[in-house]
């Protein structure tokens, strides 16, 4: 009876040691994948071409039987999640069949996709109308948000057990915070 528990315990830890190590799985970027500015200048070069692009979602549009997305292109990371960085290739659009909740593609979440270069539609950003290459969606992640963790202005390596109680105490107390998305910037001092 004691060796049977002892065998379960070593399998419980083996178990969540292994899930504890797991990371994300890569979304796989083909080697000849074009950039959404060579697809917008060369349409017809790229027509059915297999691609995986990434970005920052701007807009959704819910149709009857499919749903739009208008994504901002930015560069993708080696598991395929794009980079938040300011640099972009342009906009493009991905067409998914079926309903897409415009609640959980939000703008401003990085969605990765997966699929074939059918066409182009042209849409107006302000008063400039701009080609944006369509992409008919065969697979994507939706990647988690990003949350930021930031630490108040206190000293990180500073710990007082009898900080609450102590008459005295400094302002020193470490304690993390967590926000999700952008952070905000404080209000200016006058």
């Amino acid at each position: 009876m004691h060796t049977k528990r002892l065998f379960n315990l070593g399998l419980i830890i083996l178990l969540l040691s292994i899930t504890a190590c797991a990371t994300v799985q890569p979304f796989p970027v083909p080697a000849n994948n074009p950039t959404v500015t060579n697809v917008r200048y060369n349409l017809a070069a790229h027509e059915d071409q297999q691609v995986v692009w990434g970005g920052q979602i701007l807009a959704i549009e819910v149709k009857k039987e499919t749903s739009l997305v208008t994504i901002l292109a930015k560069p993708l990371d080696s598991n395929g999640e794009p980079i938040n960085t300011d640099k972009s290739e342009g906009r493009f659009l991905a067409r998914f069949s079926g309903f897409r909740d415009p609640a959980v593609f939000a703008a401003g979440r990085s969605l990765t996709v997966a699929g074939k270069i059918k066409g182009s539609e042209t849409r107006k950003i302000g008063n400039y109308p701009y080609v944006h290459p369509v992409i008919e969606v065969d697979s994507y992640r939706l990647w988690p948000v990003q949350t930021t963790r930031y630490y108040d202005a206190h000293d990180y390596w500073w710990y007082d057990p009898w900080y609450p109680w102590y008459p005295g105490y400094p302002m020193y107390y470490y304690y993390p915070t967590y926000q999700p998305g952008p952070q905000k910037l404080p209000p200016a001092n006058k």
